[in-house]
């Protein structure tokens, strides 16, 4: 089990907050581009660093306005294919980083090390990668309507119980059984 040194970070960030920390973000030019379009991948897929890390070009494919990302399987998984919108803020970021990106190249060539540094550079020292996972996953259990097959087709799931372990930090479903609780009183 990972250690942090700020504690598991639990509370998933806004989409306002996502977006002010990418707005004040400080790089150098030659490295904005990919740094941008990184924490783009991470925030919206909620894939592992270490998923997104080995992605080459020919993982990345666009189809009218989405984009799609071939990821391989995490401890026994099934290889997920999440579609994100090229119109979300970001994007086009992305999308110059794959122009930039010749096939058979990786798109990211920094190390897992540097990956967590600029997350922590960008969204501060409680953040680290994996937490983007759990951010995502806790957007989308946040929605009512999402599906428990949506859940494991998205971050490539095989088993149910490993949902389980994101639904605790819904809002949503505590504030549900808060209204239940009044309506008993």
């Amino acid at each position: 089990m990972p250690k942090y040194k700020h504690g598991k970070n639990t509370e998933p960030i806004t989409f306002d907050y996502f977006k002010k920390c990418m707005n004040e973000a400080q790089f150098p030019n030659f490295s904005r581009i990919r740094n941008l379009s990184f924490l783009a991948i991470l925030y919206y897929s909620g894939g592992g660093v270490s998923q997104l890390l080995v992605l080459k070009r020919e993982n990345f494919r666009i189809e009218g306005e989405s984009l799609y990302l071939d990821l391989k399987a995490r401890k026994k998984g099934l290889s997920p294919t999440p579609k994100i919108a090229l119109s979300l803020p970001y994007m086009k970021s992305v999308r110059d980083q794959l122009r930039r990106t010749q096939r058979g190249q990786k798109v990211w060539t920094f190390t897992r090390q540097a990956a967590r540094n600029l997350v922590k550079q960008v969204f501060g020292d409680r953040y680290y990668p994996h937490f983007f996972r759990l951010n995502r996953a806790t957007h989308f259990l946040d929605d009512p309507t999402t599906t428990v097959p949506e859940m494991k087709s998205w971050f490539g799931w095989k088993s149910i119980e490993t949902i389980g372990s994101y639904v605790g930090y819904s809002k949503r479903h505590v504030d549900r059984q808060g209204e239940r609780l009044k309506a008993t009183a």
